[in-house]
């Protein structure tokens, strides 16, 4: 029996999309038209009962009719997790009457412990000008909830953020993530879980059986591309990309390494130019920056 905050879409439109997206025969291109689809059929229904009309004061028609104007109440902000919950953004932005905050986070699950390991965040911690300007709700998008890892890692940083509440809207869950997911949070009402599908089954790899294997694999592969990008921001922040580094080969890796769409390694070098000796010592000894040499090496075909 699901937990009073976890809701299980019935509506048959979406059943029907859920069973296209599950075959094999489903190629990227559908794929993605597909999650945008159920992401707007679970984002009616969750918002539906998460949001509220108010009264936002009167407009006038072409034919110089008055009326009164509403909106939605209270305010919220989309934090999509990186990288797979992009393809949802797009269906909330749709549904939702005004332009709202989008921040992201950056989680992936390790793939071999399965862990939930954070590489970004861009939530902004400064105080706002007035108590308006923070989101009550964080409606995090998270497509496949899995083991749960990282949804609960994702509501307890938004929670800690200082949000009232955090509403999760999924494609497809297990049985065992939702269990995971909905007990997280201190108070009864501080998370709401809107999911498309369950599944009971869970490999050993950490994928929902039957699930959607197109979408999965995009989502364990947005994780390996994120431990990529994860080491070599390290490798430039600990100041092994610096002046005293930059000889004629360097610069060459460097803009291979741009040219894979991995811009920030260039802009990071230069930012941190004269970076601290004790840092540099601080992640040798933590062994990443043998790590970072070696991504660097594979890339570069030694």
């Amino acid at each position: 029996m699901a937990a009073s905050n976890v809701h299980i879409s019935t509506h048959p439109c979406l059943r029907a999309k859920l069973s296209q997206l599950r075959s094999k025969s489903a190629n990227a291109r559908e794929t993605k038209a597909l999650i945008h689809e159920v992401s707007l059929i679970v984002a009616v229904e969750a918002l539906a009962t998460e949001m509220t009309s108010v009264r936002s004061g009167t407009d006038e028609t072409p034919l110089g009719a008055q009326y009164t104007t509403e909106t939605v109440h209270p305010p919220v902000a989309l934090v999509p997790v990186l990288r797979s919950g992009l393809g949802m953004l797009e269906a909330l932005q749709t549904l939702l009457p005004d332009s709202v905050p989008v921040h992201h986070l950056g989680l992936y699950r390790e793939p071999t412990t399965l862990q939930p390991v954070e590489y970004y965040n861009n939530l902004p911690y400064h105080r706002p000008s007035s108590a308006s300007a923070h989101p009550e709700i964080a409606i995090l998008l998270d497509p496949i909830i899995a083991t749960g890892g990282t949804s609960v890692a994702a509501i307890q940083t938004l929670l800690e953020w200082g949000v009232k509440k955090v509403v999760v809207i999924a494609v497809l869950a297990s049985q065992g993530g939702l269990e995971r997911a909905s007990k997280e949070g201190g108070a009864a009402d501080q998370v709401d879980i809107w999911v498309g599908g369950c599944d009971e089954e869970v490999t050993d790899r950490g994928m929902i059986r039957p699930g959607p294997p197109v979408a999965q694999e995009l989502v364990v592969m947005s994780g390996y591309i994120a431990s990529f990008v994860l080491i070599i921001a390290v490798y430039s922040y600990t100041g092994l990309i610096t002046n005293e580094f930059e000889t004629k080969a360097e610069w060459k890796r460097k803009e291979r390494l741009a040219s894979m769409g991995i811009g920030a390694v260039p802009v990071i070098g230069r930012r941190i130019e004269g970076g601290s000796v004790a840092w540099r010592e601080k992640w040798r000894w933590s062994g990443l920056e043998r790590e970072a040499r070696k991504a660097i090496r594979v890339w570069d075909g030694d």
